[in-house]
């Protein structure tokens, strides 16, 4: 099983680094790569990336260093419930904290005008 992991992991790797070159385009990439989502937690893919043979070719000013983002790495956000503990947990947390954010900057464009006006009503 652990062979079929490590093709796997190998061919989405291959993926990454040509998504990565592409991402590039002749800038340096930065060193710090972080990984999220459910498939991170393959150990395959994380023992893959760390050998670093898929950065060779790439834009790298440094090896990169290679770990998993985690809920705790999220600045500024809380999980309350304590449920969210894992990388496969990023996704559905930026989704959350993106949809807040439209959200409240909505809500302030709405004030922003309510705000005119009640200037210009002098009220």
């Amino acid at each position: 099983m652990a062979e079929v992991m490590r093709a796997d992991s190998e061919v989405l790797i291959r993926g990454l680094a040509l998504c990565l070159d592409e991402l590039a385009r002749g800038e340096r990439l930065p060193s710090a790569i972080y990984l999220c989502g459910g498939g991170s937690l393959l150990p395959e893919v994380l023992d893959e990336l760390n050998r670093g043979f898929w950065a060779e070719g790439l834009p790298f000013g440094r090896a990169p260093e290679v770990r998993l983002l985690t809920p705790e790495d999220m600045l500024g956000l809380k999980d309350s419930t304590g449920l969210l503990t894992s990388p496969r947990d990023i996704g559905p947390i930026a989704l959350a904290n993106h949809a807040l954010r439209l959200d409240a900057d909505r809500k302030e464009a709405v004030n922003g005008v309510m705000r005119r006006v009640l200037r210009s009503m002098k009220v």
